[in-house]
């Protein structure tokens, strides 16, 4: 079988130089990669590409720990919402029967008042 270029082919299939001459000619024909000022501009562009992949990342990463950090703070607001609506229930209870000895002692002091009154009314008259 020959290769396109007119190669041998060997058993591994892969296409092979007739001359060792022009295999090494060939190698030395080849730019180097980093010489060429498009792959230059090409390895920029991915470098750049990297470090905004990276930044990306990072800023992602930051976002969710952000994100548990506020799942964190809703928890523990969740703990003392339901810990005050708790202590507003006693406080409202507390309330409720103070309200109702305040009526209690008020009904009591006005008929001592008025037990008073009459006794003082009886002793001048």
């Amino acid at each position: 079988m020959t290769c396109q270029w007119g190669l041998d082919s060997r058993a591994s299939g892969r296409c092979v130089e007739a001359s060792a001459w022009y295999e090494f000619a060939a190698i030395e024909a080849i730019p180097s990669m980093t010489d060429s000022p498009p792959v230059s501009d090409a390895l920029q562009r991915l470098e750049g590409a990297l470090r905004h992949l990276e930044s990306a990342v990072e800023g992602h990463g930051e976002k969710l720990q952000a994100a548990f950090g506020l799942e964190d703070t809703l928890h523990q607001l969740g703990v003392d919402r339901s810990r005050l609506a708790q202590a507003l229930d006693e406080a409202e209870g507390r309330s409720a029967r103070l309200e109702s000895v305040n009526r209690e002692v008020s009904t009591r002091l006005v008929a001592a008042m008025e037990t008073i009154r009459e006794v003082l009314a009886r002793h001048q008259a």
